[in-house]
C-alpha cells in the first residue's frame, strides 16, 4: 500500500487499491466522451462559485435512478485527479448506499458507524492513492437514518473534515419522499441536483 498524501499524513487513514466499477469512467476510461462530460461539470461548478468558496456539496436528485451516486463518484474522481486537491466522497445515502460497491470497498466501518460511536472516523476513511481520493462509505445502515443525519455529531464530523479536505462531496438520498437532504443541506456550502 502507498502512504497517504502529505497533507493528511497526520491522520492514520487506511490506504486501499480497490477494483473500480466500470461505470466510474473518469478512472476506467478517462479519454471517453462520458469522462469529458464529468470534467465539464467540474468546470461549471468552479465557474458557479463566482469568487466564494464552495468546499462541501450535497449531491441529490428528484427521484431514485437519476444517477446521482454515479455522478457524485465520477465528479469526485475528476476533482481529485485533475485539480490535485484533497477530495473526500461521503456516502450519506443510508437508504440505498452504493459508493462502497462502486469503488470495490467494504461498506463498514463507515459514516453511520462513526455517528453511532461504533467506529473512529480515521478507521472509516478509505484512501485510494491511485485515484488521490478518500472515501467515507455509508457503513452499517441505521434503523432511523433521518434522526442520525440530523444529529449534532454529523455537523461536528463535517466541520472536522473541512479542515482536512479541500472538497467534500456528500451523496444523499433523493429529495422525495424522505427529509434527509433537507436536514443535511444547511450543513453544506451548496447542493447539486442531478436530473435524469
Amino acid at each position: 500500500t502507498s502512504p497517504a498524501p502529505a497533507a493528511i499524513d497526520a491522520h492514520s487513514i487506511a490506504t486501499i487499491t480497490p477494483t473500480l466499477d466500470a461505470s466510474l469512467v473518469t478512472a476506467t476510461a478517462p479519454q471517453s466522451l462520458a469522462a469529458e462530460h464529468y470534467r465539464l461539470l467540474r468546470t461549471r461548478l468552479k465557474r458557479a462559485e463566482n469568487g466564494r468558496s464552495v468546499r462541501s456539496i450535497v449531491v441529490t436528485s428528484p427521484a431514485k435512478g437519476d444517477g446521482k451516486s454515479l455522478t457524485a463518484a465520477n465528479l469526485a474522481l475528476v476533482m481529485a485527479q485533475e485539480l490535485h486537491q484533497r477530495v473526500l466522497l461521503i456516502d450519506a445515502d443510508f437508504r440505498r448506499p452504493s459508493i462502497a460497491r462502486l469503488f470495490g470497498l467494504a461498506a463498514s466501518p463507515g459514516l453511520a458507524d462513526v455517528l453511532l460511536g461504533a467506529a473512529e472516523l480515521d478507521d472509516a476513511l478509505k484512501h485510494l492513492p491511485e485515484q488521490r481520493l478518500t472515501v467515507l462509505p455509508a457503513g452499517t445502515v441505521p434503523t432511523h437514518p433521518g434522526e442520525l443525519l440530523g444529529s449534532t455529531l454529523l455537523r461536528r464530523v463535517l466541520d472536522s473534515l473541512r479542515g482536512r479536505f479541500d472538497r467534500i462531496l456528500i451523496d444523499m438520498p433523493p429529495v422525495a419522499p424522505v427529509a434527509d437532504v433537507h436536514v443535511v443541506a444547511p450543513m453544506a456550502d451548496g447542493v447539486l441536483m442531478i436530473v435524469r
